[in-house]
């Protein structure tokens, strides 16, 4: 419990100037000082996946999101892995020891935990569905059965992912994500285009038609049937955008859909989300509206996010 303690101490004192973490500055965080929580071990139906890196700033975040779920959502019933990088994988492990299991926390090397590369991990293999939930967003289940229904979905819709919406067009935030968070900053659009349309030779019509006829998608949640991206191929591209350093999951996972036909629906098709953005939970905390439902709820933009 000692361990613990430190590293909420840690985390109560870290400071930063980046927007996104210092909207943290004033929230203090509180001991865990209940019974340590079991899941169901034996259960491959479905895992809660989140990938932890950069720095600390984004382990506050991950502390709070897991307690709404462990408090707000029926996950117990399925399972978690946290993959962290190796500078922080020791932290990570004594901040949840009193909260489960810390076999659950994966240790995996820096550079390599992006969440399209972990989609790929031996660790996940076993499981059904896998359902990639952001260190920054908050689960609210009034009836605790948000991830019964996403299993369920994908069970009979095994060709669909399920992504957060987003009103972007697609071109324009494809091009801002390929100058923020890629080294292909240093290219030019079409040569970065020329990137995906030359892995999906096949599929590079679709991907014209997509970016400049529709808006774009967010991975904050992403959820999907393991089988869609358990092939070579898919395995072969992730190896790729790893060695050029993608640092935008979303572009990755949506290029790969779209080329091979892979449908991407708003979580809330399944009627097991809502979808609660930040200037929609502006709107709710103003309001006074009480959550009803099941809701995702990912209150802080990102940082390149406008």
């Amino acid at each position: 419990m000692e361990n613990h303690k430190n590293t909420i101490n840690e985390l109560n004192n870290f400071d930063s100037n980046i927007d996104k973490f210092y909207s943290l500055k004033d929230i203090k965080l509180p001991y865990f000082n209940g019974n340590r929580y079991d899941f169901k071990n034996n259960n491959d139906k479905l895992c809660v996946v989140y990938c932890v890196w950069a720095n600390k700033g984004y382990i506050k975040f991950l502390y709070l999101s897991i307690l709404s779920q462990l408090q707000y959502s029926d996950i117990t019933n399925f399972d978690i892995r946290i993959f962290v990088t190796d500078d922080l994988y020791d932290f990570v492990v004594k901040l949840f020891e009193p909260l489960f299991d810390t076999s659950k926390i994966i240790k995996v090397p820096l550079g390599m935990a992006f969440k399209y590369g972990i989609s790929t991990h031996p660790e996940l293999q076993r499981f059904q569905v896998i359902n990639f939930t952001d260190t920054d967003g908050f689960v609210h289940s009034e009836n605790k059965d948000v991830y019964s229904k996403i299993y369920h979905y994908h069970k009979n819709n095994p060709n669909s992912i399920l992504m957060c919406n987003d009103n972007g067009k697609a071109d324009d935030v494809f091009d801002s994500r390929r100058e923020d968070l890629t080294k292909f900053k240093y290219f030019s659009y079409n040569e970065y285009l020329l990137y995906f349309k030359t892995w999906f030779k096949n599929g590079s019509d679709k991907i014209e038609y997509f970016l400049h006829t529709k808006k774009w998608f967010l991975s904050c949640h992403f959820s999907y049937n393991r089988k869609i991206f358990d092939n070579y191929k898919f395995n072969s591209y992730v190896g790729s955008t790893l060695y050029h350093q993608f640092g935008c999951d979303e572009t990755v996972w949506i290029m790969y859909a779209i080329a091979n036909s892979i449908d991407i629906n708003k979580i809330n098709v399944s009627n097991s989300y809502r979808w609660v953005a930040p200037e929609t939970f502006d709107n709710f905390l103003s309001s006074g509206t009480i959550f009803k439902g099941n809701s995702f709820i990912h209150p802080i933009a990102g940082i390149f996010c406008k």
